[in-house]
């Protein structure tokens, strides 16, 4: 019982100092603190966020230094030591975003294409810079010159 009084005392005194030094919290948090935020990723776009493999998510973990988990399906939490590292991610993301918007192609319509990769079963070509490489199958090359 002795015990519990001293604490309780103890901790009276504590509290008190506490209060001295600062009585209710900052009205606004520090420039250098971590940041927690929620990004939402639609569903047509989580695979291009996420990356073949989760190298897109990897790669943003390791340039900016944050944590990103996965809290539902279409939301991810992202975890940042400082502001400046949450600001240059949400840029990264939002190339990643910008990169994702694909041309609308024509059925039966002629392309030129660069070719990036000969492969046995065919050629890897890309139709715009940003688009990813696609394989172009033998069976669907022209056998002429």
């Amino acid at each position: 019982m002795e015990a519990i009084q001293q604490a309780t005392v103890a901790k009276r005194e504590i509290l008190g100092i506490m209060n001295k030094c600062i009585a209710k919290p900052r009205e606004k948090r520090k420039e250098n603190g971590p940041v927690v935020e929620n990004v939402q990723v639609p569903m047509s776009k989580r695979a291009r966020f996420i990356g073949p493999g989760g190298y897109n998510l990897r790669r943003l973990q390791a340039q900016t230094g944050v944590t990103i988990s996965q809290a539902d399906e279409e939301t991810f939490s992202v975890f940042a030591p400082t502001p400046g590292a949450m600001n240059e991610v949400q840029h990264l993301i939002k190339e990643i975003y910008t990169d994702d918007q694909e041309q609308q192609l024509e059925f039966g319509a002629i392309y030129t294409a660069t070719i990036t990769e000969i492969r046995d079963i065919g050629v890897m070509v890309k139709l715009y810079p940003n688009m990813t490489s696609v394989l172009l199958h033998n069976s669907q090359l022209d056998h002429k010159r």
